[in-house]
């Protein structure tokens, strides 16, 4: 049994079609570049966020210590409203539209010395929702206790990634800010103690 030889010249169809395809490289550039393209842009877009979530902190950060200063030398007014509605509305002010002060919530917790604090996650870890009793004001700052200030913002979410595990359930991550100020005199924001 002899088998079958191919020559050159004969055509099987198709072949020579196959054979130009294999050895045109028009195009490959194009092609090259919608492969780097998609991956390239959502880092860069990946990066925008995580810098805006870096800034947003820092900005919430140093307005919650701005508001801090001001109820521990005793000139902050609460203008007839509560100490959290004071701090919120003082944070909200030095965030400058960074901040979308419907998501944050400010707690204030007071204790007769720094053993008593216990921190505890604004965000109830089984709903994924924020814990039922944050946002208000515990104790009443007198002179000499340690009040401890909790601001937290829920930043919707640009990127959602299933790789990356956000805070609630609706996408949004949890930004967050804390100062601890013992009080020297009677703070200015004792109005509904």
């Amino acid at each position: 049994m002899t088998l079958p030889t191919i020559r050159r010249g004969i055509d099987v169809p198709g072949m020579t079609a196959l054979r130009r395809l294999g050895s045109d490289t028009r195009g490959v550039t194009a092609v090259e570049f919608a492969m780097v393209v998609v991956p390239f842009v959502a880092l860069i877009v990946l990066l925008m966020e995580m810098a805006l979530v870096f800034w947003i902190g820092a900005t919430l950060d140093n307005a919650l210590q701005n508001s801090m200063r001001q109820l521990y030398v005793g000139s902050a007014s609460t203008s007839g409203g509560s100490l959290v509605s004071t701090i919120h509305r003082e944070i909200c002010e030095g965030a400058q539209g960074l901040v979308n002060c419907q998501n944050l919530k400010v707690d204030v917790a007071a204790h007769s010395a720094f053993g008593e604090v216990k921190v505890v996650s604004p965000v109830d870890p089984d709903t994924r929702e924020w814990r039922a009793n944050f946002g208000g004001q515990h104790g009443c700052p007198a002179r000499g206790s340690v009040v401890v200030v909790h601001a937290a913002l829920a930043q919707q979410s640009f990127y959602r990634l299933d790789s990356v595990r956000t805070t609630f359930k609706d996408g949004s991550r949890l930004i967050q800010a804390a100062a601890v100020v013992q009080l020297n005199q009677n703070p200015a924001g004792g109005a509904g103690c």
